[in-house]
């Protein structure tokens, strides 16, 4: 494929921009060359916000609060700003989340809609929203309590946890707010160093944080393979279908790591640190950022990360933005 030359600004420009490269042989450093496979796995896990906090159906929040929202019907009650709160739903409430989904879904339904978060083996002991309820007499923690598998999305400070029977059933969620836990303090998981390659896009509206789009691309050594599932995952969401694919990352610590990006793959240096075109990443709670940017990466486990950043859908003959839409650009460690 042709290879153009692309400033350091192109990765953080708008998405519209195209650039073109061809995918590395990896010859060197220590990776080998030859066919790359990666599935496509259930979409990166998107942050909490307190649009997730709207809810619908017939119930003790859309009752009493005209805006829907479970944040204001703590604000509602009293309950101050910097403290921890819990509302819960159980069977019998009805209730849809803000991103479609009910009582009585499955995990993979969750999972769709929120991401691929672990689901544990559930301990009412080791729960503090249960403790929590038990403390205050809220008679629904009794049909928490017989739960089998949990499951929770967290972005500081707002949370949620969905509780599943045997089946796999959702018979709770809790939406709850933890201004204690402390991310800064946490551990953070630190990607191993190495070259990355892109696996699949997840596109969500960036207001309500649905999924519209879940990519599924498995990636080998075809190109054109590889192009039309980029096409598939990108161009009907207003992005050009070739964005950078791959890279190295290298000097990680537990609080940057960089990025290098080749503006000419073809070139012996390929990647050398000295010649490549260089980010830095630094960590910021559970996100990773760049400077002067408002994209963030997560790390999802020590060999896979997401990248988040948001962008207007325009009609290119009109110029008119027809959608407010987030890319879930998700990359992984070649072997």
């Amino acid at each position: 494929m042709k290879q153009e030359t692309r400033s350091k600004n192109v990765i953080w420009a708008a998405m519209a921009i195209s650039v073109f490269m061809a995918m590395p042989s990896f010859a060197s450093g220590g990776a080998e060359s030859g066919s790359i496979q990666m599935q496509a796995e259930t979409a990166g896990i998107m942050p909490v916000n307190e649009s997730d906090f709207i809810v619908s159906g017939n119930n003790s929040v859309t009752i009493n609060n005209a805006d829907n929202s479970v944040i204001t019907n703590w604000a509602r009650i009293g309950y101050p700003l910097d403290q921890q709160v819990v509302h819960s739903f159980i069977s019998g409430d009805s209730l849809v989340t803000a991103r479609g989904i009910t009582l009585g879904n499955t995990k993979n339904d969750v999972r769709e809609k929120y991401g691929n978060a672990e689901s544990q083996a559930y301990a009412s002991a080791s729960d503090p929203w249960y403790q929590i309820m038990v403390a205050n007499e809220n008679s629904d923690a009794s049909s928490l309590a017989v739960s089998a598998s949990v499951m929770e999305y967290f972005t500081k400070p707002y949370g949620l946890r969905f509780y599943f029977d045997q089946q796999d059933k959702l018979t709770g969620i809790v939406y709850f707010r933890d201004l204690a836990r402390n991310e800064e303090s946490a551990a953070p998981v630190l990607l191993n160093e190495g070259y990355y390659c892109y696996v699949t896009t997840d596109i969500y509206d960036s207001g309500s944080q649905s999924m519209i789009h879940q990519g599924e691309v498995v990636l080998d050594n075809n190109r054109e393979l590889y192009n039309a599932a980029l096409e598939k995952d990108r161009y009907p969401f207003g992005l050009m279908a070739d964005p950078v694919t791959d890279m190295k990352i290298a000097k990680v610590t537990d609080s940057a790591f960089t990025a290098y990006y080749e503006q000419t793959p073809e070139m012996e240096s390929y990647f050398d640190e000295n010649t490549a075109w260089a980010v830095s990443f630094y960590r910021d709670n559970d996100k990773w950022k760049p400077a002067d940017s408002g994209c963030y990466w997560i790390i999802r486990d020590s060999d896979t990360f997401t990248y988040y950043e948001n962008y207007d859908k325009i009609d290119w003959e009109t110029g008119a933005i027809t959608g407010h839409y987030t890319e879930a650009r998700t990359y992984k460690r070649i072997p």
